[in-house]
């Protein structure tokens, strides 16, 4: 669980990382993009850290309302990392419709609507 704990951490670093580039007034795209990898890589180390923990708790044969518990937490930081998700693809599809209407190629001049 230490490990997991570790990865939950991570997680929140980044997306704390990804929020605060978001809220800059000059948002670089590539800077967003490396988060965001760093982000789908460092989910996939927690989804398998929570499921080695779940497979141990099941041979432990832990109360099921204990393992609800730990469902729902590994629940949430999935939910938080789709927000994000789909809040970064929001941005950076904007940018690419602004790219097309000639605007600014790297940087992308954010407002208020986009923060959460």
């Amino acid at each position: 669980r230490r490990a997991r704990t570790a990865q939950r951490g991570r997680v929140t670093k980044t997306l704390n990382e990804i929020n605060a580039e978001l809220a800059k007034e000059e948002l670089n795209r590539q800077v967003v993009r490396v988060k965001f990898e760093r982000l789908n890589e460092v989910i996939q180390e927690l989804a398998e850290a929570d499921q080695r923990v779940q497979d141990a708790m099941l041979d432990a044969e832990v109360p099921e309302e204990e393992m609800d518990a730990e469902m729902a937490a590994a629940d949430d930081y999935k939910d938080q990392v789709r927000a994000m998700k789909h809040r970064v693809n929001d941005i950076l599809d904007q940018h690419v419709d602004q790219e097309a209407e000639g605007h600014q190629p790297e940087a992308v001049t954010s407002s208020k609507q986009y923060r959460s």
